[in-house]
């Protein structure tokens, strides 16, 4: 059951209407109803123009990018995102441009994944408000998910520290955008 929900979730940070960088103002009372991207790329973005954005970032290299049938990958490594070290970035494109950006920190990098886990959370949380919901206590991994309703699908925004893996993930997914309606990993 626990893997089952686990790989169900949808990772997904996402930004808000207002430009959105990991940068989130600590006196924040205004909080964000709406997301529009994930970071500074807006959802239908250009994969071009999303790649120019991320390799402006601070200690951000591209890996590589991919294209299985329908989409196009970009795959990147280094930099930071709200004070963790980020071991890979991953932003997915369908021919209606962005869709799904993921973030994900490795005990790797970093030493200690629950204060990382927890501080990302908090931050999201200032921002965005309380999660719609959250994973029960007596699972092995933790989760917050925050749903913000929209035209015809929801944006979801995902945090997941999976401690037996030594990772944590943070997603961003634009429901109307998806092309194969698939959140899950």
């Amino acid at each position: 059951m626990l893997a089952r929900v686990v790989f169900s979730l949808t990772l997904l940070l996402l930004g808000c209407h207002k430009k959105y960088d990991e940068r989130i103002a600590p006196d924040s009372n205004n909080i964000t109803k709406s997301l529009e991207g994930f970071l500074n790329i807006r959802w239908g973005e250009s994969l071009d123009s999303a790649k120019s954005k991320m390799v402006a970032r601070e200690g951000v290299s591209v890996d590589s990018i991919e294209s299985p049938p329908g989409a196009y990958l970009l795959f990147m490594h280094g930099g930071e995102f709200l004070g963790c070290r980020v071991s890979q970035w991953k932003l997915l494109f369908s021919d209606r441009g962005f869709y799904r950006g993921d973030i994900e920190i490795t005990n790797k990098l970093e030493s200690n994944l629950s204060d990382c886990y927890e501080q990302v959370r908090k931050e999201i949380e200032k921002h965005f408000g309380a999660p719609s919901e959250t994973s029960p206590k007596e699972y092995s991994a933790a989760w917050s998910n925050w749903t913000f309703p929209s035209e015809s699908k929801s944006n979801v925004l995902q945090t997941l520290f999976f401690p037996d893996q030594g990772k944590v993930i943070v997603g961003f997914l634009n429901g109307e955008r998806n092309p194969l309606r698939i959140t899950n990993y």
